[in-house]
Order: C-alpha cells, then structure tokens, then sequence
C-alpha cells in the first residue's frame, strides 16, 4: 500500500550530505585508473548516483501532489544502503536467534600476515570458515554438542588499515550429537587456548597450501613458508567473553553491509584530501601484548590525499559474491528444524516475542531453491 512507504522527495536526496558520496566524484579519475577489480569500480559508481534519480524512480500520485522516490544502489560503498541492510539484518537476527545464553569471540592473527590477506583478496573468502570450523570442532570432541555460530568478517581498525579478524556470535550452549537434547554449558569460554590453538593451526595450513598452489604471491615475504611454521609457536590473541543477544546483534551489526567508514566521522572534504577522525584504542598498533590494556578508545584525526583514501577504502569492499556475514553450526540447513524442535521442546520460554507476530516476522524463514535464487 502507498500510504504505509515513507515517501521522500527527490529534492531531499539531492540536498543530502552525502560526504562519501562527494568523495567518490572528486576522485572519479584517480580510482577509474587504479588497478582495482571492476566490481569495486562498480560500487563506487552506484554509490555516486545513489538517491540522485540516475538509476530511476518511481513516481506516486494522489491527484492533488506527485512525488517521486529515487532507486538506491544496494552498493557496500554506500553509506545510505548500508545503513538500511545493518537494521534490517539486526531486526532479522532478534527474532531468529532464540533467548538463551550467547557468547561473542573475537579471533585476530599477526600483523604479519595482513598484507598477504589485504593484497590477496581471494583468500579472505574461506576465513569465516575457518573460525567457525575451529569452534565446532572442538564443541563436539569435548562437548559432544552443535552450537548455533555466526561469523561477521572485519577487515578494518578506525583509521582504514587492513587488519583482518572475525566477529563470532556463538551460542553458550549447544544441540548434542545424537539431536535429541538441549546441552546448557559447552565449556567454551574456559577454551580460550585449544580454540586459539584450532584457528592459528587452520589459517596457516590455510596459507601454506594457497602458497604452493600459486594462490599467494602479492605481499608475500621471502621464506614464507618457514615464517609460517615460526607463527605456529606464537601465541594468537581470542578473546571469548559473555555477552547479550542485543548487545552481540548491535556490535556485530555495525560491520554488517556498511561502508569501512561513518560519514560523522568525515569532517573535511575537498579536493586535495579528507580529514576524518578515527577511534582507535591508545597504542593499538604498536602494543605487542594485543589488546590495549585501556579500553576507551581516543578520537585520532587522520588526513590523507584522496589517492590513499580510496586506496584505504577500496582494500576493505567486499567483492561480488563474498559476503562478510556466514552462517555455521545450528544455521546450517540440515539442522535448523531439528534445532528449532530440540530448543521448544527443552527450553519453551526461548522463543524470541518479537517473532510472535509469524504474520511479520518468521522465526526460521524459509530457504528459498537455488533455481529461484538465480532467477
């Protein structure tokens, strides 16, 4: 119906802010001629006409006003329908993940191991896994249960450098093996070094083989493969701590669909560079024991030319068909009905409220065929 769309006048999406926007045009010419893949060039040019009425409109007319509203272009290089996908994302997870107990884990690698990843793109594709294989492995030797697992991918610190990791929203508790019972406590955050120990020895087997397959080669230093085995006596920074399904769903969500960077944070744009303030942890980058024992982040203004800042931006857009946000364990398809069956036989009161409405929100929505997919 057209009286429940929130209707916004073309002249409203003109005179918007639009600072990433802005950015993107100053520098048309300098990223159209950067060896960047296409469909990043692609992004970036959506981003340009996003709202402008050069992809289209539809008009609605009550007789007496006309107005007409601007097609958007779904691109992750746009802040606007970045914005859009992270509450709706948000709003979707609530209702599909039950109430029970959640954890969220943080797992980071070296900083020696970034330019490869950073220069290499093709390989951050398999990284999600990779976390989410190390937890349910261990999950079911130890635990002998399945837990619920979603990985969100970041590639980006406040300042735009490439530091790969993985956000995982994890369930406190799992489906055993034989998918009859509810287990309350996996024993996972007493974990922290065999998982850690999991993850390091995945990517780095990971690496090794993408190496001698000629997979690796941009940014790869000399005697990679003994610089490799010397990683595996290092120890790797997890983290694995207790936390809401809110507060998980609302840290996680920000890097779900959005640009690298917020436009707030943008406080000059011209045509010799932008000056943007960046929150970051003191001493992030240079303390060696990981985490910053002070938690509160510092506002940081950084100046770059425009070059470096598509650059920086350029590196951390996904390309097609890779997606930051995966989905293992409990979410597989195989096993989310008898999951939904497991959990309202043993733990009734965990069904989300705001999936009670079914007429508006579905708790477990259906797969759609691949056939109609690709349609």
């Amino acid at each position: 119906m057209i009286c429940s769309i929130n209707l916004i006048g073309l002249e409203t999406f003109l005179m918007a802010d639009r600072k990433l926007a802005k950015i993107y045009a100053l520098s048309q010419e300098i990223w159209e001629a950067m060896n960047i893949p296409v469909s990043k060039k692609i992004a970036l040019r959506g981003a340009i006409k996003c709202g402008t009425g050069k992809l289209g409109a539809d008009e609605y007319s009550s007789g007496e006003e006309t107005r007409f509203v601007p097609y958007t272009c779904g691109s992750p290089a746009c802040a606007e329908c970045g914005a859009k996908r992270a509450i709706e994302w948000i709003r979707n997870q609530l209702c599909a993940l039950p109430n029970i107990k959640w954890l969220g884990i943080t797992m980071t690698m070296p900083d020696q191991l970034w330019p490869v990843f950073r220069d290499n793109q093709q390989l951050l594709a398999k990284l999600p896994a990779l976390g989410a294989h190390a937890i349910d492995e261990w999950t079911r030797s130890h635990a002998g249960a399945v837990p619920f697992l979603i990985t969100v991918m970041q590639t980006y610190n406040g300042e735009l450098i490439f530091k790969p990791h993985l956000h995982i929203i994890c369930s406190w508790g799992g489906m055993d093996t034989g998918k009859s019972k509810w287990i309350d406590n996996m024993g996972l955050e007493d974990a922290v070094k065999s998982i850690m120990e999991l993850w390091r020895a995945k990517v780095l087997d990971y690496l090794a083989e993408a190496y001698r397959e000629g997979f690796a080669r941009k940014s790869v230093p000399k005697r990679f493969l003994k610089r490799l085995e010397w990683q595996r006596t290092r120890k790797w920074h997890l983290w694995i701590e207790a936390r809401t399904k809110n507060d998980l769903l609302n840290y996680d969500g920000r890097y779900v669909g959005r640009p690298p960077i917020a436009e707030s944070n943008i406080q000059k744009v011209t045509e010799k560079g932008v000056l943007f303030i960046a929150k970051v942890y003191p001493g992030e980058n240079t303390n060696p024991n990981g985490r910053p024992r002070d938690h509160k982040k510092i506002e940081k203004p950084v100046l770059l030319d425009l070059r470096s800042f598509i650059k920086r931006i350029t590196n951390h857009l996904p390309e097609r068909y890779r997606h930051n946000v995966r989905y293992f364990g409990l979410f597989a398809p195989r096993l989310r009905r008898i999951a939904q069956t497991v959990i309202e036989t043993n733990i009734p009161d965990s069904v989300a409220p705001e999936a009670a409405n079914q007429a508006t929100q579905r708790l477990w929505p259906p797969k759609d065929s691949r056939g109609n997919a690709m349609r």
